[in-house]
């Protein structure tokens, strides 16, 4: 069974990742394939901890506390590695191409360090991409304002976050592309990996 084709969405909260899912794959979904090319089977992956975070906030009548919400997603990092996992899992032999706005590697800066050390994550995630996935990280570049609601953080922890994650997406083996975080984006990354993209069907 050949690997699936999975672009990966990277960047701190609020860059612009899911906007730039989400158009990606509506662009994916109803644009033809090159001529005389088979059509695309292509599916959206979600992000578990944003979920997550609006159960919380839902639960809590909209006012729960940052801290503990960053708490409660650091110590269950083992719980949302494996949701994610089962999302892009699922897919393989099913479809062609997943878009997805949760990285796996984003455990090895979200988990707590004293529970779950982040070589060890690193080690972890890094067998299940060599073995079962052929990915291209896509960085979001922050350029839009910072929306705060579905966020855990202030925007200076997200520009943090972004400082935090930049070296971990340099180090994930696969291919690399940068875009800004705005609606050129989907297009930018059609330009950029629609070969390799459209080399999932062939």
């Amino acid at each position: 069974m050949s690997k699936i084709k999975v672009v990966e969405l990277w960047g701190g909260p609020g860059s612009g990742k899911s906007t730039t899912a989400a158009g990606l794959f509506a662009r994916l979904k109803v644009e033809e394939p090159p001529a005389g090319g088979p059509k695309r089977s292509v599916e959206l992956v979600t992000e578990h901890a944003k979920e997550i975070t609006w159960w919380l906030a839902h639960l809590a009548e909209g006012r729960p506390t940052a801290v503990a919400v960053r708490r409660a997603l650091s110590t269950r990092q083992a719980v949302l590695f494996g949701e994610q996992w089962t999302r892009l899992a699922r897919l393989e032999g099913q479809v062609d191409v997943a878009i997805s706005d949760s990285p796996l590697w984003l455990c090895t800066h979200y988990s707590d360090p004293d529970l779950y050390p982040r070589e060890h994550w690193r080690a972890i995630v890094a067998a299940h991409y060599a073995h079962r996935l052929d990915v291209a990280h896509v960085w979001v570049r922050r350029v839009k304002s910072y929306e705060t609601r579905g966020r855990n953080e202030s925007e200076e922890q997200a520009r943090a976050v972004d400082a935090a994650l930049r070296p971990i997406w340099q180090e994930a083996p696969g291919l690399h592309l940068e875009v800004p975080g705005d609606a050129s984006a989907p297009e930018a990354i059609l330009r950029a990996l629609g070969g390799w993209i459209d080399g999932a069907t062939s």
